[in-house]
């Protein structure tokens, strides 16, 4: 090769192979210090790429793991929480499985019943507040959420996958039955009297009685109560005659009372007359005949207050006809004077014989044309005048109940056996106006008739106090109502408690029942039939002889009323919902004696389901539990029985009827899946569901669970047992769930430590190999150092050369 000055070429030559080992040096430095072959993509393109995915799956892998051990730890979370409520349903089934044992009384079972409604409240507090991450575990909201258009239809999450969309849900209700009770028959003590109302031809004011005391049993003849109206004119002439009539006598010889009686009376009206019964008895006698003269005493009680005078001895002188002399006494000293004229004769008197007489007066400022006014007249007793608006009859006050005024009329008795004068009263109760009238004026009378059977046995009336009855009495005698006793009733996990006391009526525990179950939600909207509120039929006491529009109802032969003395009980609800459950001290219940005369039936609904924007058919099924099933893919579907159901009240058959107010009821439902899912793998679509479904006492259908009676406690016995069988399946489920991921996590770490051992292989750099590539570059570093050195000392020669020539 030529010498030359301008281009060095060795020296290029050599400072190329010292680049070239400069780099490599410096790649072995940078590979060594990294510990990776490659570090950048120019150290090995498609190396790279294939690590780079390796190390995505390592990364996914890694996270997957630490996702199914918190999928596990969320299952555990889970499970413990459905520990409890398998304890818990446990320990239902044995309290009613002690339940289901004949010794216990009804309040025992009832103590029993509280821990199983602690129980079943406390399965839906967990069911509702059990959590992880604020993520719901139990209420089915982690597996699916829904909403409707009506209150009647609802849905139970049962998972594990939910088909969401948007439903359109129709169905059509064939009625079922209702529950229906009936009690003992009510039957009065002895010796207490009662009136019951047995025919009426009254109209705007129908009477009914109660409260009858120390007055005269009719049996089956009545007696009767006669009201004068508002156009009647009662005689108000100054001195009119009016008649004084023996009522009852009482003679203490054998044989002579047929001889002992008023022939007439006169008196005379000074405007202070009142209308009332005297008792007159002889105290002695001159020689035991009336023409002999004889002293009697006398005392007259008003018929209106009840008020009872002082007695007033006088004495009547010899006379074929004794003339006895009443002064009616009074504010007004100008008094009425009565003379009785008394038969002589053989007829015979002594000491203690007694007459009880009747006396009727009116007031001579009375003229019969007051709004409102009127009269009121008991058999052949006084005629109690009203002459005030409204004294008798008040105005509607506009609220659902038909409220009575009472008037309480008080008489005399004449045992004519013993003598006994017996001083009672009886309480008539006259309607209020007619409801709804747009104008209400007190006091519209109308004139009729009402009679009224007293009697002391038999049915209760519903004016008899509770503690009246034979029921209500132990064998020992002693009142149970002495102090007031309560009755709890349940109805579908809801529950309320009425309590009742010895002066209650057979009405007034007619209304308290009615309340109670109106408070349950068993009553019906204000529908009425024939003007009767439908609510007013849930708890109807039959009567023995009641009439229409006397607040009684009377046994009616072939229906649920067929026996007088008993309650009929029931809901205007339908199947289950209408079950009742009455809880008491056992001799409570015992008086009582509830039973079912007939047994609720479900409605049977046709539930079809289409999609709500394609109307594309997605199912149908016939169910008479409310529930339909295997229609949506994970979820029930719940409709209430009485959707679209109206209750009427038949009065012909006492019975309530349930007809459809449409023929096809149509509501919608959205459904969003919202189920929970674990990623479980580093790529998409390697997830697992993990939902639970809903598991509160409704998922667990143990909302009526009830143990307060045989019958009950069987039942909840299956029921419970059917809630442990779908707690135990979610719970073996959880449980091969945790176990698979288990599983899980060891395939990821086995997979992610064959993937990194590959990437490794890849990517990571071979220390020794490299070691040795450093060294051999660090010699031809240094080797191609020298040689450019040496390459550069080149050039010199020429300069050499030069100065040998010079």
């Amino acid at each position: 090769m030529a010498l030359s000055i301008y281009n060095n070429v060795p020296s290029i030559g050599a400072q190329k192979y010292l680049n070239i080992a400069s780099n490599m040096q410096t790649k072995s430095l940078q590979r060594l210090s990294s510990g990776l072959r490659i570090n950048t993509a120019a150290d090995d393109a498609s190396g790279l790429a294939i690590s780079e995915k390796l190390r995505g799956q390592i990364s996914g892998m890694k996270r997957a793991s630490m996702n199914a051990q918190d999928g596990i730890s969320y299952l555990q979370t889970a499970e413990g929480a459905m520990g409890s409520v398998t304890s818990m349903l446990q320990r239902m089934r044995e309290l009613a499985v002690q339940a289901g044992n004949g010794i216990y009384t009804t309040n025992d079972r009832e103590m029993l019943q509280l821990e199983v409604d602690q129980l079943k409240e406390e399965i839906n507090r967990i069911s509702r507040t059990s959590e992880f991450n604020t993520k719901k575990l139990l209420d089915g909201s982690g597996t699916a959420l829904w909403s409707a258009t009506e209150d009647y239809l609802g849905a139970v999450v049962k998972g594990p996958e939910v088909a969401e969309g948007n439903y359109k849900v129709d169905s059509s209700i064939k009625p079922g039955l209702n529950d229906v009770y009936k009690s003992q028959i009510m039957q009065v003590k002895d010796g207490v009297l009662v009136a019951e109302v047995t025919n009426t031809t009254q109209s705007a004011s129908v009477t009914s009685v109660r409260d009858p005391e120390n007055i005269l049993t009719t049996d089956s003849a009545g007696m009767t109560i006669t009201v004068k109206g508002q156009t009647d004119t009662i005689d108000n002439d100054t001195n009119a005659e009016h008649t004084l009539s023996a009522m009852q006598t009482y003679h203490g010889a054998e044989g002579a009372q047929t001889n002992w009686r008023i022939s007439s009376a006169t008196f005379t009206n000074n405007g202070n007359l009142t209308s009332g019964y005297y008792e007159l008895e002889i105290v002695s006698t001159t020689n035991g005949t009336v023409t002999g003269g004889f002293t009697y005493r006398y005392r007259y009680m008003d018929s209106k207050t009840g008020e009872l005078s002082s007695w007033v001895e006088a004495t009547a002188a010899a006379d074929t006809t004794a003339t006895i002399t009443l002064n009616l006494g009074g504010a007004n000293p100008n008094t009425a004077v009565m003379t009785l004229k008394m038969p002589g004769g053989g007829a015979t008197i002594q000491p203690g014989d007694k007459i009880v007489s009747v006396f009727d007066a009116a007031s001579n400022a009375f003229n019969g044309a007051a709004s409102g006014s009127g009269s009121l007249q008991i058999d052949n007793g006084p005629v109690l005048t009203f002459s005030a608006a409204g004294s008798l009859v008040k105005a509607d006050n506009g609220d659902q109940v038909i409220d009575f005024n009472k008037v309480k009329y008080h008489m005399a008795n004449l045992d004519p056996k013993t003598g006994v004068v017996s001083y009672g009263s009886i309480t008539a109760e006259f309607r209020e106006g007619t409801p709804g009238a747009a104008t209400q004026t007190a006091g519209v009378l109308i004139s009729g008739t009402t009679t009224v059977n007293v009697r002391d046995s038999g049915p209760a009336t519903k004016d008899t106090k509770l503690a009246d009855l034979t029921q209500f009495t132990n064998a020992d005698g002693v009142n149970l109502l002495a102090n007031t006793q309560d009755i709890t009733i349940y109805n579908m996990g809801k529950s309320t408690t009425i309590y009742i006391e010895q002066d209650d009526t057979i009405e007034d525990f007619d209304k308290k029942l009615t309340a109670a179950l109106m408070e349950l939600g068993l009553g019906a909207d204000t529908t009425t039939v024939n003007g009767q509120i439908v609510n007013e039929s849930l708890v109807r006491y039959v009567s023995k002889e009641g009439v229409a529009n006397s607040g009684a109802n009377k046994a009616t032969a072939g229906t649920n009323e067929s026996v007088p003395g008993t309650f009929v009980i029931q809901s205007a609800a339908l199947g289950r919902d209408s079950e009742l459950v009455f809880t008491a001290d056992q001799n409570i219940m015992n008086a009582l004696g509830l039973n079912t005369i007939q047994k609720g039936e479900n409605s049977s609904i046709d539930v079809t389901v289409t999609d709500a924007h394609t109307g594309k058919f997605i199912g149908n099924d016939n169910v008479n539990d409310g529930k339909a099933r295997n229609i949506i893919n994970g979820m029930d579907i719940t409709i209430e029985q009485d959707a679209g159901i109206e209750p009427i009240w038949n009065d012909s058959t006492k019975s309530f009827e349930f007809r459809a107010t449409n023929e096809v009821s149509t509501a919608y439902l959205h459904v969003v899946d919202n189920r929970t899912e674990l990623q479980i793998g580093a790529n998409e679509g390697q997830t697992l569901n993990i939902s639970v479904s809903q598991l509160d006492t409704t998922g667990l259908e143990i909302d009526d669970v009830y143990v307060m009676d045989l019958e009950l406690s069987q039942r909840s016995i299956t029921k419970i047992d059917r809630a442990l069988e779908i707690l135990t399946a979610t719970r073996a489920t959880v449980g091969a769930q945790m176990n698979r991921l288990e599983y899980t996590i060891n395939n990821l770490e086995t997979a992610r430590e064959n993937l990194t051992a590959a990437e490794s292989r890849i990517r990571d750099l071979d220390i020794a190999e490299e070691t040795t590539n450093l060294t051999k570059n660090q010699v031809l570093v240094q080797s191609a150092t020298a040689m450019v050195a040496q390459a550069n000392k080149i050039p010199q020669q020429a300069l050499a050369l030069l100065q040998t020539i010079g």
